[in-house]
């Protein structure tokens, strides 16, 4: 059943929460990287209560409607990150002369 499918989403939470610390533990907390990661990671698991806090109430139609605004949003949420980071690494290593 799909609605079964898509209740496997309150299964995933503990394994996102679990993923997010380690991801967290590896950068230092003097990088200025950690603090994006806990924003993003903070961010997605709203996005995912969200969604499955609602997924009782909705029929199918609205439950994949749902669905895929919640994969875009994360999707967004990861492009702005990579972009965060990739400028962070840039910025850390620019040389100002003199």
């Amino acid at each position: 059943d799909a609605f079964q499918h898509l209740n496997g989403v309150e299964a995933l939470l503990g394994q996102f929460d679990g993923q997010m610390r380690s991801i967290a533990l590896e950068y230092t907390l003097g990088s200025g990287i950690r603090s994006a990661v806990l924003r993003f990671a903070r961010h997605v698991r709203s996005d995912l209560d969200a969604f499955a806090s609602a997924l009782p109430a909705m029929d199918m139609s609205h439950a994949v409607s749902r669905l895929l605004a919640l994969v875009f949003a994360i999707g967004h949420r990861s492009r702005t990150l990579a972009k965060h980071l990739g400028m962070h690494a840039w910025v850390r290593t620019l040389a100002v002369p003199g």
